[in-house]
């Protein structure tokens, strides 16, 4: 997850199950290369990407890969 925001936080989690992938609390000098996750979820499960208290304007990026098992 990266963002040019300087206040809120982002969250990625899965969507029925609601179990959290990742989360960022954004902040003017936050820099944040994301650890290896293996987070498993349900088969089929969406993956959903909320956010509240952004800086106005901002942008979001998210790079998610999955592996099938």
């Amino acid at each position: 997850i990266q963002t040019d925001s300087s206040s809120g936080e982002i969250a990625i989690k899965y969507a029925t199950s609601s179990k959290l992938i990742y989360k960022i609390y954004c902040s003017k000098f936050y820099g944040n290369p994301a650890p290896n996750l293996n987070v498993q979820g349900d088969v089929n499960e969406a993956v959903v990407v909320e956010w509240s208290g952004l800086s106005t304007g901002a942008k979001i990026f998210v790079a998610l890969t999955y592996k099938e098992i």
